[in-house]
């Protein structure tokens, strides 16, 4: 995966990764933006690492209960 920084003024920076053009099969659903994994809670938990923006995101998910999980993950399917 290619990564690509990008600064706009002294402490703002974004950080940009390579478009999924090409990694998304609607039939079968690929995740992440090179598409390693085919499963969402896979995708959910790649993102957890120190110093993370979506490590409270995780954390709040992993506190619902199963059905609200569900849920969510329904919701997300649907997008």
């Amino acid at each position: 995966m290619q990564i690509i920084k990008t600064v706009t003024g002294p402490a703002l920076a974004v950080w940009k990764s390579r478009p999924q053009s090409g990694h998304w099969n609607p039939s079968v659903g690929f995740f992440l933006h090179d598409g390693r994994t085919k499963d969402l809670l896979e995708a959910i938990a790649a993102h957890q690492s120190p110093g993370s923006e979506a490590n409270g995101v995780i954390q709040s998910f992993n506190g619902v209960t199963d059905a609200q999980k569900q849920d969510i993950l329904n919701f997300l399917r649907s997008l």
